[in-house]
C-alpha cells in the first residue's frame, strides 16, 4: 500500500497544499486565498487537509506545514509570522481538532531546503545550503544528511544578517539586513543603487509596471535592468561566501520564483563575489545548482518523511 504525506505552504497572499507519494511525486494539490485570522487559517488548514486525503485517508503518514516566522519546535509555536498578520500563532493547539495525523513544521525556506535535498537539485549532497528567492529571501542548511534548524528555529538565517553598519531598517528591525537588497521587494532599492552608479543608462523602455517586467526586459538584454539584477547576485554571494565558511558544502541550490527565472543573471556576480571572499579548497567538491522543485508545498510534504 502506498503512503502519502501532505505539505501546506502558508503564503502570504495565497495558502498552496500538495499529496506526495515517497518518490516525491505529486499525486494531488489545491490553493486557496490565505485567510486574514490565525483561526480561520487553522480551519482553511484543515479544508486542504480533508480534501487531499479523501479516499486514502489511511494512507497518509502525516502533514508538513512551512511558514514564515520562526518555529519553536518544543512548543508547536509560530513567531514572528510578519506576512500572515499574525505575529505568533500555535499550530499543535490550533490543528489538533482539525485531523490527528502527526505533524511536523518549520520555516519555509527550511523546508524547501529539505525537499530539494530529497528529491530535488540537492539529491546525493552531504551538506546543502539553499537559497529561496521570491519577495524575499529564504535560506536553509543541510548538514550531515540533516535538515538544520538550530536552537528556535533560526539556524541557517541568512537573510536577517545585519551584513551592512548602515541603511535600511528590515521589517525584522536590523539594519543592513541581507533581504534589503536580495527578492523582490529589495528591487527599487537596487535600482536607485544602479541610478547612483552612473555606469549605466537607465532603460530606454517607457514602462515597466512590475518586477516580471523588468526581470524580463534584463533577460531579454536590456543594460540598466540586467544590472540590477547582477547587483543582487552580488549581495546574494556575500551571503553565500559565509554559508561556505562555515558549512563547506558540496552543493548550494537557488531556488524560489525570481531565484529559478533570474538564476542566469545572478550567478556570475553571485559566484565572483563569493570566490572572492572564501579561500580556494572550499570550491573543490562544490557544485552551484538551480532549483528543480517549483510546488512550494512539496517541501513541507517531506516535513513528514523526516518525523
Amino acid at each position: 500500500m502506498s503512503k502519502y504525506a501532505i505539505g501546506i505552504d502558508l503564503g502570504a497572499t495565497k495558502l498552496a497544499s500538495a499529496m506526495i507519494d515517497q518518490n516525491g511525486q505529486v499525486i494531488a494539490h489545491y490553493k486557496s486565498k490565505t485567510p486574514s485570522t490565525s483561526e480561520t487559517l487553522m480551519n482553511e488548514i484543515g479544508t486542504h487537509v480533508q480534501r487531499l486525503a479523501q479516499g486514502v485517508e489511511d494512507q497518509i503518514q502525516g502533514v508538513g506545514i512551512g511558514s514564515p516566522g520562526w518555529h519553536n519546535q518544543k512548543l508547536g509555536v509560530v513567531e514572528g509570522a510578519v506576512n500572515l498578520g499574525d505575529q505568533t500563532f500555535n499550530l499543535r493547539n490550533g490543528l489538533k481538532e482539525q485531523f490527528d495525523y502527526p505533524m511536523a513544521h518549520a520555516t519555509d525556506a527550511h523546508a524547501e531546503a529539505l525537499g530539494e535535498w530529497l528529491f530535488g537539485a540537492g539529491q546525493g549532497s552531504q551538506n546543502m545550503v539553499y537559497f529561496g528567492i521570491g519577495s524575499g529571501l529564504g535560506s536553509g542548511l543541510i548538514i550531515d544528511g540533516k535538515l538544520y534548524q538550530g536552537t528556535n528555529g533560526v539556524g541557517g538565517n541568512m537573510a536577517h544578517f545585519a551584513y551592512g553598519f548602515d541603511g535600511d531598517v528590515c521589517e525584522c528591525g536590523l539594519v543592513g539586513c541581507l533581504e534589503n537588497h536580495v527578492g523582490g521587494l529589495a528591487i527599487p532599492h537596487l535600482k536607485q543603487i544602479i541610478k547612483v552608479s552612473g555606469n549605466f543608462p537607465e532603460s530606454t523602455l517607457t514602462e515597466i509596471n512590475s518586477n516580471q517586467e523588468l526581470l524580463q526586459a534584463a533577460l531579454n538584454g536590456s543594460p540598466f535592468e540586467k544590472a540590477v539584477f547582477e547587483e543582487m547576485g552580488r549581495w546574494l554571494g556575500v551571503a553565500l561566501s559565509v554559508s561556505i565558511a562555515i558549512v563547506n558544502p558540496d552543493r548550494v541550490v537557488i531556488g524560489g520564483g525570481i531565484g529559478r527565472a533570474a538564476f542566469d543573471l545572478l550567478y556570475p556576480t553571485m559566484i565572483a563575489e563569493a570566490k572572492k571572499r572564501t579561500i580556494s579548497i572550499a570550491w573543490r567538491e562544490l557544485t552551484v545548482k538551480k532549483s528543480m522543485i517549483s510546488n512550494s508545498a512539496v517541501g513541507a510534504a517531506c516535513l513528514v518523511w523526516q518525523l
